[in-house]
């Protein structure tokens, strides 16, 4: 089973983007058999007429989009995956939520609101969101492998500059211990070093 690294790395960065972002967050990081994520919220103003649409990608695929003309509201879907579901709350807010990703969804979504009245006739893009789908389940195993392999690869050298350290202190230090010992043995030793002694002339004794 293939593990492709970068993609992987894309997965973290688009994960740490995610968490730092705020409300309508620009990254939504899903899964394949995740739960539904919330792309669009709009509060429509009152007796009014717009659709609120739900496109994908640069060239702007409908996914969904809501109709209402004050009397009548329509829902429209083009596409079985992802699922697109709206729901309308107390406020009379209006909401886009998908599930039921595949790895092809992965892409720009853009919440687009177009009024129709009252006039003037306005298109206000709402958020956009790029929606990541990963499929890490597909290969844990593997990646916990290498997740091991890399920390058992640091370990080792982490061991080995130790060891090159020990071995360098032992080698600096070493002869000046052993010079040290010299100098006091020469210290504590009984006989002291002294110079030769020239054995003295006998003196002559003249005759009488």
């Amino acid at each position: 089973m293939n593990v492709k690294l970068p993609e992987f790395s894309l997965f973290i960065l688009l994960v740490l983007h995610a968490q730092l972002s705020e409300s309508y967050p620009k990254v939504v990081i899903a899964s394949r058999d995740g739960e539904p994520y919330l792309l669009c919220q709009y509060v429509p103003p009152m007796d009014s007429t717009f659709n609120l649409t739900l496109t994908k990608g640069n060239k702007k695929q409908e996914v969904c989009m809501v109709y209402t003309d004050r009397k009548n509201t329509t829902f429209y879907s083009w596409n079985d995956k992802p699922t697109c579901n709206w729901t309308t709350s107390n406020d009379n807010s209006i909401s886009f939520t998908l599930s039921n990703f595949d790895i092809k969804h992965t892409d720009n979504y853009t919440c687009e609101i177009r009024i129709f009245f009252p006039p003037p006739f306005r298109s206000v893009i709402i958020n956009e969101t790029y929606v990541y789908i990963h499929d890490l389940q597909q290969c844990d195993g593997m990646q916990v492998f290498i997740i091991w392999i890399l920390t058992g690869l640091a370990g080792f050298l982490f061991l080995c500059c130790i060891l090159t350290f020990c071995l360098w202190s032992q080698n600096r230090y070493r002869p000046k211990t052993a010079q040290n010992n010299t100098q006091n043995n020469e210290c504590n030793s009984e006989y002291m070093p002294m110079a030769s002694v020239n054995p003295a002339k006998r003196p002559i004794i003249p005759r009488l």
